[in-house]
């Protein structure tokens, strides 16, 4: 069960990533009702479904909504024995959006920032990229043209890093079925 329902979150995230946000949050409500007890009894599998949904949200703008699904992650997350950075980063990450959109942008900031922390200790590109971003916005909202430059720079950056990590995983790819192909070609004729 634990396989299917991680299925059904990537798939959700994939959603929400392709700006399908309805198409999302109606899978969303249909894994709550089809994972109903199994989210019971997993609190970490239950956490990351309520990110998602504060994620859906927070796209939609529709801040009420994402406040009370990030307060019942951080209720989690702080009940739970297991140190997830990476969600921990997200939710931060998400939070800051959240106060972003409500044009508190101090708090937003430094929540940002928290999350930033967490996202620079896994050395991990594609959040730190959101992260960036987020801040480069939040600068630009609230007229601070300079800071806003710097971490547009470094969003711009971290763009292109994954934009070659992406490009060498479909090169490596295609490599690895081009060997396996012509290994059947020479083995197998």
């Amino acid at each position: 069960e634990i396989f299917k329902f991680q299925f059904v979150l990537e798939h959700i995230n994939m959603l929400l990533d392709r700006l399908k946000i309805d198409e999302a949050l109606a899978e969303i409500k249909a894994s709550e009702i089809e994972f109903k007890s199994f989210l019971d009894k997993n609190v970490n599998q239950k956490r990351a479904l309520y990110l998602v949904t504060a994620k859906a949200y927070n796209s939609l703008t529709q801040s009420d909504s994402a406040a009370v699904y990030l307060d019942k992650t951080f209720e989690l997350i702080n009940t739970s024995k297991n140190n997830n950075l990476i969600e921990k980063a997200q939710i931060y990450k998400e939070l800051g959006v959240l106060q972003l959109h409500k044009k508190a942008f101090k708090e937003s900031k430094e929540t940002l920032f928290i999350a930033l922390q967490f996202a620079e200790i896994l050395d991990n590109p594609f959040l730190l990229e959101q992260i960036h971003r987020d801040l480069a916005i939040n600068y630009l909202a609230s007229n601070q043209h300079n800071q806003h430059n710097v971490y547009y720079k470094k969003f711009l950056n971290l763009n292109n890093s994954i934009e070659e990590i992406e490009q060498q995983s479909v090169n490596t790819y295609f490599n690895v079925i081009s060997e396996q192909e012509e290994y059947k070609l020479e083995h197998f004729n």
